[in-house]
């Protein structure tokens, strides 16, 4: 299915989708595609150029005498349906269609035929060009002499569509075009992530009557492609405003303090209340015949708002009436309130006058130095208050009290005279007082503001206490205007050298010891050697087991920093001792039986370090020692006598002893 677009010329224009099939008895086989050829709209005639699909034909072969019909659908509604081939198409609920007489698709020139437009009384000729009317039903009939006849059947929505051609023989052609005309209607959403997200929705539902009528290309816009004539008021409730809604359920918060209503303007200063904004949307046309816009409208903040109260004077009475409920509902003076921008004063309460205790006054003024004005504030339609710095009352933003109640302080006008002797005097270091204000009409006394302390007049700075390398030292100043004003501050320490670019000679290698190992160093700055204690102290680290161990070097006194030089804690010699001892056996049990002698009962070992291994290095043959245990085999038989058997420990070692041996020779008795 084609949208139809501009051509260039101002004509919107088309592709078109045309297949043909085969008709035999009551069968029909699909036999291919033709392809899509351009169509144009020109004063409501729609034209294509046959000689497309001929060229077209030809290249398929398909050469014979072609009894066909062309049928060109325009409709203003689309559902879906499905042919023979399993193709998906659609459903108009009207249509025009036009028949195209036989024609022999040999050459381009083949094509040029004759029709006559039955209902219009005359004839339309075409050179390969079919026409029809928008919105009109109309029959071409075929002239009697080529042999055939064309007769038409009209359809309803969700009704099946025949055409229905005869011929001498049982086989016909036929050559279908469809076409949908539709007009863009975008929603500009205002945002753009409300906008991807309403595409995604739409998109994901199935678009719009199973039609592909609906575009997003980014940006704050979506686009539905609308079906030419369609009731405005049925695509709005049925599209436009249930997709907002939808977005509304999922950002409630946002849409209730910010979202007004669906305009056909998207200047939110062009409407004074939603009531214009609806007014505006009814008065479009029933039908919607071109492209249009709506948009979602949002307020803007209020940027500048400025409220004026007139002062009263002091000899001013107040008279105020409330009702039942409390309300104020008459006060005399009545407040003199200005206001400015894009705010206004609500009606929903009348603004009031209060005194500090927030109580309605009533009587008079005399001896108040201001009043607190209660009123309520509303943004003008279309916007809302984000910041209330950007509303001014007399100069100064109000204060909330809840919701749209604000207050303000506003001054009493008084008539003031200095009060002789109420005025004191800034010091140095004491604040001073202007002088009272009274009233000449209501004796009503206004403090005098306060004068800030007039500061000290400051001496230079002196040394009162050197600096050392362990102690700051202090300066001192005083002040001219009274010298019992002291200040003082203090002197940093001395400046020490840092000890971390000291030479140190190098520590030699130290064998492991099982105690921690603390070297001497020998620490020298600028060719001068540091004494421990005085000029630093060490501190170690690593300093037990095999590996680097680290000596610190912190400066002390004169010295600051640290420098840290390492030295290798190597492996001690291997410290095992052996003790031979000699075994003794029974003969009797020798000579039957094979023996095996502990290692312990030959020798003891003390202080080997890592695992143990033993090795026969001489003796009798019927002697064997285990490699592992050092156990001595005596085979069967053995007689009596006395045997040396020289062995060989070896100590493997560990993470802090060598590896090490020792050869012992033991003896075994047999008597």
């Amino acid at each position: 299915m084609a949208k139809w677009k501009d051509n260039g010329s101002g004509k919107p224009n088309a592709v078109a989708y045309v297949y043909y099939s085969e008709v035999a008895g009551e069968e029909t086989f699909v036999l291919g595609d033709i392809g899509q050829f351009d169509a144009t709209l020109d004063q409501m005639i729609w034209s294509f150029d046959f000689s497309q699909i001929a060229e077209r034909l030809i290249d398929m072969g398909k050469t014979e005498l072609i009894p066909g019909m062309l049928v060109v659908n325009v409709f203003t509604y689309t559902g879906n349906i499905t042919d023979e081939a399993g193709r998906e198409g659609i459903i108009p609920d009207t249509s025009i269609n036009i028949h195209v007489p036989a024609f022999a698709v040999e050459t381009i020139d083949d094509i040029e035929q004759e029709a006559v437009l039955s209902d219009k009384g005359g004839s339309i000729g075409y050179s390969g060009r079919g026409y029809y009317f928008d919105g009109e039903t109309v029959e071409f009939i075929v002239s009697e002499n080529q042999g055939y006849k064309i007769s038409f059947f009209g359809h309803k929505q969700g009704s099946s569509r025949e055409v229905t051609l005869t011929k001498e023989d049982d086989r016909i052609y036929r050559v279908t075009s469809q076409f949908t005309r539709v007009v863009d209607v975008t929603l500009d959403v205002g945002d753009e992530g409300l906008a991807a997200e309403l595409a995604a929705r739409r998109l994901d539902s199935g678009k719009i009557d199973g039609s592909d009528l609906f575009a997003y290309e980014g940006g704050t816009e979506v686009t539905y492609y609308v079906p030419y004539n369609t009731d405005r008021s049925k695509f709005y409730t049925s599209y436009i405003y249930p997709d907002v809604a939808n977005l509304m359920k999922d950002h409630g918060s946002l849409f209730i303090e910010r979202y007004i209503d669906i305009a056909m303007n998207s200047d939110v200063g062009a409407y004074q209340s939603k009531e214009e904004i609806e007014a505006e949307r009814n008065a479009r046309s029933e039908k919607i015949t071109e492209d249009d816009a709506y948009y979602v409208l949002w307020k803007k903040p209020v940027e500048s708002a400025e409220i004026t109260v007139k002062k009263l004077a002091c000899d001013t009475v107040m008279i105020s009436e409330t009702d039942s409920d409390g309300n104020v509902t008459e006060q005399t003076p009545a407040p003199e309130i200005m206001c400015t921008g894009d705010v206004i004063l609500g009606t929903s309460i009348q603004p009031v006058w209060t005194d500090e205790n927030l109580q309605v006054i009533n009587g008079s003024l005399e001896g108040k130095e201001n009043l607190l004005l209660v009123f309520e504030m509303l943004p003008k339609f279309g916007y809302y208050i984000q910041d209330l710095n950007k509303i001014k009352v007399n100069g100064i933003s109000p204060y909330v009290f809840a919701a749209t109640i604000y207050s303000v302080p506003v001054e009493v006008a008084h008539d003031y005279q200095e009060v002789e002797g109420t005025a004191v005097a800034p010091s140095c270091e004491s604040a001073g007082k202007a002088a009272n204000q009274k009233c000449t009409k209501c004796e009503f006394i206004k403090t005098g503001e306060t004068i800030e302390a007039t500061g000290h007049d400051w001496g230079d700075w002196e040394i009162t206490k050197p600096a050392t390398y362990d102690e700051e030292g202090v300066e001192t100043r005083i002040c001219r205007k009274d010298n019992t004003h002291v200040e003082t501050r203090p002197i940093g320490k001395l400046e020490k050298t840092d000890i971390s670019g000291a030479s140190v000679a190098k520590i030699a290698n130290k064998a492991y010891t099982g105690k921690k190992i603390t070297p001497a160093v020998s620490v020298t700055v600028d060719g001068v050697k540091l004494v421990k204690g005085t000029d630093y102290t060490l501190t170690y680290s690593n300093n037990l087991k095999v590996g680097k161990a680290t000596v610190t070097i912190t400066g002390k006194g004169a010295y600051s920093g640290t420098k840290k030089v390492t030295f290798q804690i190597v492996k001690a010699k291997q410290p095992m001792k052996i003790t031979a001892k000699t075994a003794t056996l029974k003969a009797g049990k020798a000579k039957t039986k094979k023996q095996v002698i502990k290692v312990s009962k030959v020798m003891t070992i003390k202080k080997a370090m890592g695992t143990k291994t033993f090795k026969k290095m001489s003796g009798p043959k019927k002697f064997s020692v285990n490699k592992k245990t050092g156990a001595i085999t005596v085979m069967k038989g053995t007689g009596k006598g006395t045997y040396k058997i020289k062995i060989k420990v070896t100590a493997k070692g560990n993470t802090n002893y060598k590896s090490g041996s020792k050869t012992v020779t033991v003896k075994v008795k047999i008597k």
